[in-house]
């Protein structure tokens, strides 16, 4: 498993607070997002192009770049990918399980 990148909160900060929120909640918690920020973690582009508000869309070149460089490889890319990441709880239970 891949951890943080080097600039993930900087980078994240770029992105409007509620996608910044959604973003996070997953990536720490495993939380389920929106249906834009899922259709983009499962590699569905039309899920997210028909789901996502106009605000998020603008974003989504530079989000999938984030995810790719900054973001732990196994919390996205498919829903295989991103059951399996919901399931054990986020990066914060990954991080709990190695250091037990």
């Amino acid at each position: 498993m891949k951890a943080l990148g080097p600039d993930f909160e900087p980078k994240l900060s770029a992105f409007p607070a509620d996608l910044q929120s959604e973003v996070r909640a997953w990536i720490e918690g495993g939380t389920l997002p929106g249906k834009f920020l899922q259709g983009v973690l499962s590699n569905d582009l039309a899920a997210a192009v028909y789901r996502g508000r106009l605000e998020h869309r603008l974003f989504l070149v530079d989000l999938v770049r984030f995810l790719d460089w900054e973001c732990p490889n196994d919390c996205w890319g498919s829903p295989q990918i991103m059951a399996a990441w919901a399931a054990k709880g986020g990066l914060s239970c990954a991080r709990a399980m190695v250091a037990a």
